[in-house]
């Protein structure tokens, strides 16, 4: 088979074979996301899983955005170590700020070094966002509350939450420079302020689950997909779908890239959806710009 036949085989396979499933009047729109990353630059050389690590992270998600159309790229938060190694926790940044996220939620890790280190992540480049997570002082939100896209002219909202018990990782002095708003309410003022007819809404959550299917059970209707944090009883992600919301969360340790994909009618009703988790594993090539950087900054 010559290189070029193979290459249009290739583009019937992407371009026209969804077309055929889904009817052209469908949109797919796809989210590949990643959870509790908790400070991992390296993967780990364990002999029995050594998926995850960055520079393979990087790989995947180049290769996921260039071949997936109508897509984002997530992270629900704690990417950041879950204790204090601040130099180590810049280097985390930094490569961050290369995966190329569509947005990056605050979580609890990220607030252990208070308000102007928050400051200092959002300089870097990395589109932090967070609805509810307040600069006291200023009365006023700390990062950008969410980000907006658009598909084919639908709006679509992604918006970042964390849960109060999150306050208990701010630093001792001062504690009160950050405050945490309700999250029920912060999402309806930005619902409101808003003011978009049915727009597809995303939430990068840090709550509980038990507040997730709060938010849930409280806005009826609004929510398309709640993308969490994971924790180690789940290492290769977990879903579930409550009330018309998918509900999901990546590997913890960055051992998977979560994937969801949903398809739309042409009023935008969701009529069909999917969740897979995608392994980090050896059989990706790292990329070279990020193993550059480990070796500069000498990881092991």
């Amino acid at each position: 088979m010559s290189f070029t036949f193979g290459k249009v085989l290739i583009t019937i396979y992407l371009f026209i074979f969804p077309l055929w499933v889904y009817g052209g009047n469908k949109t797919i729109v796809t989210l590949f996301f990643t959870s509790s990353n908790n400070g991992m630059l390296k993967h780990c050389d364990c002999p029995v899983d050594n998926r995850g690590g960055l520079a393979r992270r990087k790989t995947l998600l180049d290769s996921l955005k260039q071949i997936t159309k109508n897509c984002f790229v997530l992270d629900t938060g704690n990417f950041l170590s879950s204790y204090r190694r601040l130099e180590w926790d810049r280097k985390v940044l930094k490569i961050y700020k290369h995966l190329g996220y569509t947005a990056v939620n605050v979580g609890s890790y990220e607030l252990k070094y208070g308000l102007s280190f928050l400051s200092e992540m959002s300089s870097l480049g990395i589109y932090l966002i967070s609805a509810n997570l307040m600069d006291s002082e200023k009365e006023d939100l700390v990062t950008i509350p969410y980000k907006k896209e658009i598909i084919k002219g639908k709006s679509f909202l992604i918006i970042g939450l964390i849960s109060s018990k999150a306050i208990k990782f701010l630093p001792d002095e001062p504690k009160s420079e950050i405050e945490i708003a309700p999250y029920i309410f912060s999402l309806k003022t930005i619902l409101k302020k808003v003011n978009e007819k049915n727009p597809i809404v995303i939430i990068l959550s840090q709550l509980t689950e038990e507040e997730n299917l709060s938010l849930i059970d409280t806005v009826p209707q609004k929510i398309n997909v709640i993308l969490g944090n994971c924790s180690r009883d789940y290492p290769n992600g977990w879903y579930r779908i409550y009330k018309n919301t998918i509900l999901a969360k990546a590997g913890v340790g960055g051992k998977t890239v979560g994937k969801v994909k949903m398809v739309f009618d042409k009023d935008w009703n969701r009529s069909d959806c999917s969740v897979d988790f995608i392994s980090v594993g050896d059989n990706l090539r790292e990329n070279p710009q990020i193993i550059h950087l480990l070796n500069q900054w000498r990881v092991e």
